[in-house]
């Protein structure tokens, strides 16, 4: 199997003879009334939703439809904030938003701000937009076997929202009220799963004057907290090992400093020292296009605390054509600390009611400087191919359970669909057909395990590829000539694909992933196409089941492990720097489908009582907490088990050691 760097750019060079070769059709769809770039007049399904975030690739972005993206590091919110590898814990940004400037009708200077750094000592950042009443979030999929999928959607897993300045939620401030320029924001954010791209996030920015007047001189910003660290090491928060905002550095690539990527504008961070290899990655956004007619460009860097505070002042530095890199003005800008930066481009200098106009960046992240850059040009690739990435037969959607030493992964084939009918939501994957040659792309399946609750790293190089499986022939019976051959997983009697992992053990937790390839194509100078790990990836803890009530014999409860012994396996307290008792779990296993566990001290005060309802699931976890949260003292505990059909009653005891 090819490595991720020479399959990015296998790809790239695929991408370039595609188009080159397109037909007249394809080019077509350039025409500057229509351009293909910003595709926005379809509709779809629509799910009402604030905020979400990417996770079918291997980039975490959160974003909301108030014009803010990230999450302020905020452990309360569900979704992360530019989470780089997914599942990590490592992220990457504290916010970023948009700008957008311009001068109105009676000459004034305005500016409407999604994020700035004046607001964002709190866990509220200043709002400049909002969603309007009728606002949803649409989420959409190009992935035939997606529950959203959208033969329209540009991208794996798609987001579809607005917001506008009229409808700010903390805007302004008593010297500087917010007076909304009167536009409106049509966001897309598209990531991808394919695992040479499935490092970065596409943003796609269109701004429509609503405001029944001409804007002139029009500037549009993204406005950057980039921030490098582990919540797992240095907890956003915390008093005693908090995350650090001052040990970043941060800059700038223009064009002509990449020698193989001319044209390259990106604006990055690190951290310095790489949170003693807790966090080791980069993040970039890269500006990938805008439509509008001249190219000024900046890049303003600037300590926290000192943005901008007026309307002309935040307009001079969109305006302002000048990047802060090196050394200037005796400021030196490579030099660690809590940096804000912000890229703007135009300007667009006319800007007439019910007009829109465009622009488009794209978050990337890689485990260092060059894997970061050679991702960002996969992501501007793909802007500028029109989105249009090759791709293989999608993952199976899988269903994955839990046995007793053991765990089990089911999924659906797919059937062939009628002459003249494809159906790629009925005959992926293995019937799929190639979106390039129509042809039935389907070669095998890979088989993905990954020992833990977190993903330090790529998830195809930390996880174990523990099972493969070859087609011996096509469809129509022709035999392949291409893999191993080997053969594919068996069918269960509802016409399932069935696997087996018998070498894992009950109470550890693992991640499994089922991915799809397709063959090669020396036609298009394709190579072998894999789908994304986190397509599937899911997440499981085997145990056993409980046992069966008519049985003659059922197997004693029990618990593990028994004695427990802090900094053991089972204790993931050590991969974080808190003092706090999190992260210490027992297992009860051979527990009844109904039951109550409850645990004593010696002098028979009850400690906690767990409730256990579920037919499937013999084992139940416990986190070693009481009642009331806190840690339990070194010593010996005794459980009781009740069968709540039955009504009887086992008990034992659990030691813990420290």
């Amino acid at each position: 199997m090819a490595t991720r760097g020479l399959l990015r750019q296998a790809i790239l060079t695929a991408l370039v003879a595609i188009v080159m070769g397109m037909s007249g059709k394809a080019l077509a769809q350039t025409d500057e009334a229509s351009p293909r770039r910003f595709p926005w007049q379809d509709q779809r399904q629509k799910t009402v939703v604030i905020g979400a975030s990417t996770t079918i690739g291997n980039l975490g972005l959160g974003m909301t439809n108030l014009g803010w993206f990230g999450n302020l590091l905020n452990p309360t919110v569900s979704w992360p904030s530019c989470e780089y590898p997914l599942n990590s814990g490592v992220e990457h940004l504290f916010l970023g938003g948009l700008w957008v400037g311009a001068i109105d009708s009676e000459g004034e200077i305005r500016v409407s701000a999604g994020a700035e750094d004046t607001g964002s000592s709190s866990n509220t950042p200043k709002q400049e937009f909002g969603p309007r009443i009728e606002d949803e979030l649409v989420r959409l999929s190009n992935n035939p076997l997606s529950p959203v999928f959208s033969t329209s959607a540009l991208a794996d897993q798609e987001f579809d929202f607005a917001f506008d300045d009229f409808n700010a939620g903390g805007g302004g401030s008593p010297t500087d009220p917010h007076v909304p320029l009167g536009v409106r924001v049509h966001t897309k954010a598209l990531a991808y799963a394919p695992s040479y791209a499935d490092d970065f996030v596409i943003l796609l920015f269109e701004v429509e004057n609503i405001s029944g007047r001409e804007l002139t001189d029009v500037y549009i910003g993204w406005y950057n907290e980039l921030t490098v660290g582990n919540v797992n090491v240095t907890v956003p928060g915390s008093d005693t090992n908090g995350w650090n905002f001052y040990d970043d550095i941060n800059g700038f690539i223009k064009p002509g400093d990449l020698p193989d990527d001319p044209n390259a504008r990106m604006m990055y961070c690190y951290d310095e020292d790489g949170e003693d290899g807790a966090a080791k990655s980069w993040v970039g956004v890269r500006f990938l296009g805008s439509d509008a007619p001249s190219d000024t460009f900046s890049y303003r860097q600037w300590r926290f605390g000192q943005v901008p505070q007026f309307d002309p002042d935040k307009y001079a530095f969109m305006a302002s054509n000048r990047i802060d890199q090196g050394v200037f003005d005796g400021t030196n800008f490579s030099a660690v600390g809590n940096w804000i930066s912000m890229m703007a481009n135009g300007p667009w200098p006319e800007f007439y009611p019910e007009d829109r106009i465009h622009f488009a960046i794209a978050y990337v992240a890689g485990a260092d400087s060059s894997e970061m850059v050679q991702n960002s040009q996969v992501a501007q690739s793909t802007y500028d191919n029109g989105f249009d990435l090759p791709s293989g037969p999608p993952s199976p959607r899988i269903e994955v359970l839990p046995g007793n030493n053991k765990v089990t992964i089911r999924w659906n084939p797919g059937v062939p669909s009628p002459e003249g009918a494809y159906d790629p939501t009925l005959s992926s994957p293995e019937y799929h057909r190639s979106s390039f040659t129509n042809g039935f792309d389907f070669q095998g399946y890979r088989i993905y395990r990954i020992l833990g609750e977190t993903i330090s790293g790529d998830p195809f190089e930390e996880s174990s590829l523990i099972a493969e499986f070859d087609r011996r022939e096509w469809p129509d019976g022709t035999p392949d000539d291409e893999g191993f051959n080997t053969g594919l997983p068996p069918l269960d009697e509802q016409g399932r694909r069935v696997f087996v992992d018998e070498g894992v053990l009950n109470g550890f937790t693992y991640w499994y992933s089922v991915t799809s390839y397709a063959s090669r194509d020396p036609r298009l100078g394709l190579p072998e196409l894999e789908s994304g790990f986190n397509e599937n990836s899911t997440q499981v803890t085997p145990g056993s089941s409980p046992p069966s009530p008519t049985a003659e014999s059922r197997p004693p409860v029990g618990v593990y492990p028994n004695p427990y012994r802090g900094g053991s396996a089972f204790d993931s307290r050590f991969s974080s720097g808190e003092p706090r008792e999190l992260g210490r779990t027992v297992y009860f296993t051979n527990v009844p489908a109904r039951a109550t566990i409850t645990i004593f001290n010696l002098s028979g005060a009850k400690v906690d009582q767990l409730q256990h309802d579920d037919p499937a699931n013999g084992q139940v976890a416990w986190s070693m907490l009481s009642e009331n949260t806190r840690a339990l003292s070194p010593g010996l505990y005794i459980y009781v088990v009740k069968d709540l059909d039955s009504g009887e009653e086992q008990s034992g005891k659990l030691v813990i050691l420290k």
